[in-house]
């Protein structure tokens, strides 16, 4: 091409020169980094995020992560297509918790919830609160009642739909409804449901009803006298009481299909290191087959779920919205399925989410990013990180103010497989008492930060062994680290 003007010549020789200047040291320094940058098509930020969750849903009860009962078609057809986390760890082992964490990224001794009695101070930055103000429209529809409005978690949301105890059945609709009206702007979506969560046995879909264990004829097959539910029978008028006074009909009272039936998953036991049902004038002796039974109509939940979840997928790109959205799908914690029998621990209940054991804290976490290669991910992330990463996926820079506040790091540079990219060696969580640190290879765990139980994670995924006066050294390191994250903390109060 030739140049009629002398001016432009020397612009293209500058800008040419420019271009050296930055590239060969770039080379130098980054090397493949660089070529990889250069070779990769443009790909445009993506528009949106939309975030589903499955309330206590497991990670090992997904094919994705190895499970071999076939539970979730639907979602590992997603995984194949997305980032899936294999070491995604959660800071809490209830909803409300877990979320509140998400959403600010602090840990529960940041944000002080650390039990039912708490609520989300309105002084603390969110997620919503942050993409509302540049400029995304912000909806939340969710199912369980630990998301009540009450408790806080509304902060930031436009629109927030409180469904309390409801499932994907429910809240789906209304966010499809919802995504009718806004599919043309930039938007954060939040969908959960509790298709998962005690009662096992109540589906919005009976289909999915008795999938996975039909010939069970054991002692807890007595469908009519027994739920596998969690919370105590309430009367019809009972209710109970969120903070901010607002009362909550319990899911057992009057008009639910389990009102009349005894939800016995509060009420079992391991005794002597065997299992037994504690009821009022009886007690009955389970076996391993009983415990198998529960955890089947747990996977039936499993499935029920991840239908629904194939379905709004559908939507979602019927409406041209699935090339153009981050799609995250994980759950707020896990579940105790009769984990506590292969424990050491003796006279404890094992259903009702008293450690925090791998079960609960290990959650599933599957990204779509569009245009990215999937992978999958080994190292630890937490989910407070999701906060700064989204943001990073749309390129909002985080204000001095904020980044004060927050603990978790971005997990983009992972996804994107850039060298060197800052990783968690170490895990942290929980909250009034117990609390835990996790590298990819131990666990420790403590109740009152003077005895420690320490786990090898890689040869005792069960968590049945303390190996704390096997391996003193490493204990001790997890002592100090836990230490010292618990101290940052309190010091803090932020």
């Amino acid at each position: 091409m030739r140049y009629k003007n002398v001016w432009a010549r020397a612009y293209i020789v500058a800008v040419s020169s420019a271009a050296i200047v930055f590239l060969v040291p770039a080379l130098f320094f980054y090397g493949s980094d660089v070529i990889s940058f250069l070779k990769a098509p443009f790909q445009p930020r993506p528009r949106n995020i939309i975030m589903i969750s499955v309330d206590t849903l497991r990670a090992d009860h997904l094919g994705a992560y190895g499970y071999s009962q076939d539970t979730s078609p639907n979602l590992d057809r997603f995984a194949e297509n997305a980032f899936v986390f294999e070491q995604a760890i959660s800071q809490a082992k209830f909803t409300f918790s877990s979320h509140a964490s998400l959403l600010t990224s602090q840990y529960p001794l940041s944000t002080g919830v650390v039990n039912l009695e708490s609520q989300l101070p309105q002084s603390k930055t969110t997620l919503p609160e942050v993409l509302q103000q540049n400029g995304y429209a912000t909806a939340a529809f969710v199912g369980a009642g630990e998301m009540s409005f009450s408790f806080g978690l509304a902060q930031g949301f436009e629109t927030y739909v409180d469904q309390r105890g409801t499932s994907l059945s429910t809240t789906i609709p209304l966010a499809e409804e919802w995504l009718n009206e806004h599919k043309d702007k930039k938007f954060f979506l939040y969908v959960q449901g509790f298709d998962v969560h005690p009662p096992y046995e109540e589906k919005a879909n009976k289909q999915f009803q008795n999938v996975f264990d039909l010939d069970y004829a054991g002692v807890l097959s007595d469908h009519a006298r027994f739920s596998f539910g969690l919370i105590p029978k309430l009367a019809p008028d009972a209710k109970v009481l969120l903070p901010g006074g607002i009362a909550y009909r319990s899911p057992y009272a009057a008009g639910n299909a389990s009102a009349s039936k005894i939800p016995i998953l509060g009420n079992i036991r391991k005794i002597d290191g065997k299992p037994f049902l504690i009821l009022e004038n009886e007690t009955i002796p389970l076996t391993q087959r009983d415990l198998d039974h529960i955890a089947a109509h747990y996977d039936d939940g499993v499935l029920a779920a991840d239908k629904l979840i194939e379905g709004f997928l559908e939507k979602l790109k019927r409406l041209g919205l699935y090339d153009n959205s981050v799609i995250i799908v994980f759950s707020g914690h896990g579940e105790e399925l009769g984990d506590a029998m292969a424990r050491s621990v003796q006279n404890t209940d094992l259903y009702t989410r008293g450690a925090l054991g791998e079960e609960l804290v290990h959650v599933p976490l599957l990204i779509q990013y569009p245009g990215l290669a999937p992978s999958r991910v080994s190292p630890q992330v937490q989910l407070i990180d999701l906060f700064p990463t989204i943001l990073d996926f749309l390129n909002i820079p985080l204000a001095d103010s904020v980044r004060e506040g927050i603990w978790g790091q971005s997990f983009f540079p992972l996804m994107l497989g850039t060298a060197n990219a800052p990783v968690n060696a170490h895990t942290f969580g929980g909250g009034n008492r117990e609390i835990f640190v996790r590298s990819t290879e131990w666990k420790l765990v403590t109740n009152d930060r003077v005895s420690f139980n320490l786990y090898d994670l890689r040869n005792d995924p069960a968590e049945s062994v303390n190996v704390a006066e096997q391996y003193p050294e490493v204990a001790s390191v997890l002592q100090n680290e836990l230490s010292e994250w618990y101290n940052r903390l309190t010091s803090n109060g932020s």
